[in-house]
């Protein structure tokens, strides 16, 4: 399978959430994050990107996961 070309991406890098916001639609919040692997995976399969967006329960509590991210971005 090629490569493909997004305009917007909207990775979700956790469940992790220190609210509980009346209004949210992911329920409730668990301790889970997306695997480095996941995060290469996803990537490898796109040759250009657009927009990313990182989201999750509150990304900020999944500094691991953002940083690997990113290192992986930087390195493509």
């Amino acid at each position: 399978m090629g490569k493909v070309y997004l305009q917007n991406l909207g990775m979700f890098v956790t469940e992790k959430c220190n609210l509980n916001c009346a209004h949210c639609c992911r329920g409730g919040c668990s301790n889970k994050c997306v695997s480095n692997e996941v995060i290469k995976s996803t990537l490898n399969q796109i040759d250009m990107l657009g927009r990313l967006s990182i989201c999750g329960g509150e990304p900020t509590l999944a500094v691991d996961q953002i940083e690997s991210l990113f290192n992986y971005i930087i390195v493509l």
